[in-house]
């Protein structure tokens, strides 16, 4: 039988943040949010908007009524849109020791070095976390560890010390490109052709087929030259997705 992960944060404070806000703004604080809506105004792909609504209730930026939805706390939300001296930081620190599962890391590993299989070994051996919810929960944990500055350059996680907002790096936040999805470093050089002729790449070759094809963009993978057909009239949610599902698949590949 499978096992059930405890509850946990599947996506970072960060990224919480800007989905409770983004609701917050567009739809205030007084009407449950089903799925759709909280999608449309959080900005979130349909398939993750369950993630993000739990995941930023965890953190006490949202609330749920059975049945019904969700909806942000309007509190919180009104101070992370525009604080004020510390309140930013404060609001973070709260939302970081609030999951019951990050204040059972918090005490097991304040003070000590904190590296990720450790703490997966942990979350698996002591808490009966499934193998991937260990892997996620390990993740999203560190990434906002780092992001609020408490693990030092030594690697010791103090959740006492003074918070210093690290914000994501730019290639992290922005939305991808269609000539920057999927890119890597080829392990070596396109062979030059000996003739003029344009060539065709197999049908095995996973390119797309279709009526509504677009722009056709050249991707390199292990040395292999891939052609990746992207379909016209993509819009902000399917872009999203792409993003989400190479996210997933550099996590399983580690």
């Amino acid at each position: 039988m499978n096992k059930k992960s405890p509850q946990y944060p599947q996506v970072t404070l960060y990224e919480g943040r800007n989905f409770s806000v983004n609701v917050y703004e567009k739809a205030g604080d007084s009407t449950p949010l089903q799925r759709s809506d909280l999608s449309k105004y959080g900005q979130v792909p349909v398939r993750n908007t369950d993630a993000y609504a739990t995941s930023s209730k965890l953190y006490g930026w949202m609330a749920s009524a059975y049945g019904q939805g969700f909806t942000p706390v309007g509190s919180i939300c009104t101070i992370l849109r525009k604080p004020q001296g510390n309140e930013e930081n404060q609001c973070y620190l709260d939302a970081f020791s609030k999951p019951e599962i990050y204040q059972k890391i918090i005490f097991e590993y304040q003070g000590k070095s904190i590296p990720f299989e450790g703490l997966e070994i942990y979350l698996i051996r002591t808490h009966h976390f499934s193998d991937p919810g260990a892997k996620l929960c390990a993740t999203v944990f560190l990434e906002n560890a780092k992001f609020l500055g408490l693990i030092n350059d030594d690697g010791i996680f103090n959740p006492n010390g003074e918070i210093t907002i690290n914000p994501p790096s730019e290639e992290k936040t922005k939305k991808p490109k269609a000539t920057s999805i999927a890119r890597k470093p080829s392990v070596e050089k396109e062979k030059p052709t000996h003739n003029n002729t344009k060539t065709t790449p197999p049908a095995n070759q996973n390119t797309f087929v279709g009526d509504n094809l677009g722009k056709t963009v050249t991707i390199f993978i292990k040395g292999k030259r891939y052609l990746w057909s992207i379909p016209t009239h993509m819009n902000q949610a399917d872009w999203d997705d792409i993003e989400v599902q190479i996210r997933q698949l550099k996590e399983v590949a580690k």
